[in-house]
């Protein structure tokens, strides 16, 4: 969960594949990695850390103050 970016990247021959909104990675799987939250995708392993959080952490609130962005 590094980075800020939520875009749809070209992975080449017109395919357009996910970058993660917490850590900006493509997963391999493409947009079968993880989950779209309106326009937000969240890979598996930021949601697999997300589900794992313990609550009031900073990166507890870190993640609550992303997931107000996209919900906004």
């Amino acid at each position: 969960m590094k980075g800020k970016s939520h875009q749809l990247t070209s992975g080449g021959g017109g395919n357009l594949l996910p970058r993660c909104y917490f850590c900006g990675e493509v997963p391999a799987q493409g947009i079968h990695g993880g989950v779209m939250i309106k326009k937000a995708f969240i890979c598996s392993a930021c949601e697999q850390d997300i589900v794992h959080l313990q609550v009031g952490s900073t990166d507890y609130r870190v993640v609550i103050n992303k997931l107000k962005e996209i919900l906004g």
